[in-house]
């Protein structure tokens, strides 16, 4: 997904043209970050620094340059609203009528978008995927929080790299 990239700073001043974030980690503002990029390349991707993938990559791969980034909270002269972002959970239950209902509702109710959802029910035990729309970790770990108060939630982790 494509981002603004006055969302972000760079090592050294550095600008980019594009700014993609990586579907392998799926990182957020309030994330600690780095890019890659391509030798001679103005497009960049942004991973979570604790991404073994990219931090594979950025071993492993000589065309590819590791880059110091971190998120701007809002930048300056910008008026562009804070980009939502996706974010994917994993929600274990013990499984009862209306469950599915009770967590979707209780992530609407906090404004946040659902993207996808898919579930699944073996020996009363409910597991529910989430892909949702976020502007920040703080807003995710928040709904985390609200979640696991719901009756029968066992836990909620984050999903991310395991895209729906």
């Amino acid at each position: 997904m494509k981002i603004t990239p006055s969302f972000l700073l760079f090592e050294n001043g550095l600008q980019f043209s594009s700014v993609t974030v990586a579907r392998c980690c799926l990182p957020l503002p309030g994330d600690d970050v780095f890019g890659l990029v391509k030798a001679g390349s103005d497009q960049i991707e942004i991973h979570r620094q604790q991404c073994a993938h990219g931090r594979r990559m950025a071993v492993q791969s000589p065309g590819l340059q590791k880059v110091a980034a971190q998120w701007q909270n809002v930048p300056r002269g910008s008026s562009a609203p804070a980009p939502r972002l996706p974010a994917c959970m994993k929600v274990t239950c013990i499984d009862r009528n209306g469950l599915l209902s009770d967590v979707s509702r209780a992530i609407i109710e906090r404004g946040v978008t659902i993207l996808s959802t898919r579930s699944a029910s073996i020996e009363n035990t409910a597991y529910l995927e989430y892909c949702v729309s976020v502007s920040h970790r703080a807003e995710l770990e928040s709904l985390y929080a609200t979640l696991r108060d719901l009756p029968g939630v066992v836990s909620v982790e984050d999903g991310s790299g395991r895209g729906i």
